[in-house]
């Protein structure tokens, strides 16, 4: 996020009084932005904490929601990790906000979670 040129406000607050209809989600994670996710998200406290940081970074900037990218885990274990974190996004950011995940078309790389998903 680009803070020092003020884009982020210059989207969520200048371009949402033009556009008033207009949603805007933070999205993290990417090709490159997931590939640690695994790490920080197999562990229930680094989960916690990265969860609370990424709400209070929404809320904080006005963003109308969160978009994890995260494509492609590659086991079930991983998968499990994406679904967890879901959860506890959805638990601290509450349900007047937008989440989403970029996901892959192929239900079965989620090994089965894509349901509770």
């Amino acid at each position: 996020m680009d803070f020092k040129a003020g884009l982020i406000e210059y989207v969520t607050k200048d371009l949402k009084e033009k556009y008033p209809h207009l949603k805007i989600v933070l999205t993290i994670g990417g090709t490159k932005g997931s590939k640690n996710f695994k790490y920080f998200l197999s562990n229930p406290d680094t989960l916690k904490a990265a969860a609370k940081s990424i709400v209070a970074a929404v809320q904080e900037h006005n963003f109308d929601g969160l978009d994890i990218d995260w494509e492609f885990p590659k086991s079930e274990d991983e998968a499990g990790y994406l679904l967890d974190f879901i959860k506890k996004i959805r638990e601290y950011m509450g349900y007047d906000k937008i989440l989403t995940i970029s996901a892959s078309a192929l239900t079965s790389r989620y090994y089965g979670h894509t349901k509770e998903m």
